[in-house]
């Protein structure tokens, strides 16, 4: 499973650049956030597969950050071609900083409920 996440976060990676440079209105900031948005959503589903927790704690969180990625990377189709004054991004860092904060919270919870 965690080959299969890498080998499909990878693919629409690169996905993401190609189309970057094809199409115009695409910035290079859309391109650069969007990528990290991809490696960061990729990233977190790997952990999830690769922790030990409930095989429901896993399928629920990989759901969660697997659409809380695709509400990030299609905000990220509409940002701003500036960092500053952009609430998009700052709507996205939200919801990352709450998919980790999930994630500990659940991880450690698992860990001290085996002992």
């Amino acid at each position: 499973m965690k080959a299969l996440t890498l080998k499909i976060g990878l693919i629409v990676l690169i996905s993401n650049i190609i189309f970057g440079i094809l199409i115009s209105k695409y910035t290079v900031l859309n391109i650069c956030l969007n990528s990290v948005i991809i490696a960061i959503t990729t990233a977190m589903i790997m952990f999830v597969n690769s922790t030990k927790i409930k095989d429901a704690f896993k399928f629920s969180l990989s759901f969660i950050f697997f659409f809380g990625g695709l509400v990030e990377f299609t905000c990220g189709l509409f940002y701003k071609s500036s960092i500053y004054d952009n609430w998009i991004i700052a709507l996205c860092t939200i919801i990352t900083i709450l998919e980790m904060a999930l994630l500990t919270t659940i991880v450690s919870i698992s860990k001290n409920n085996k002992s």
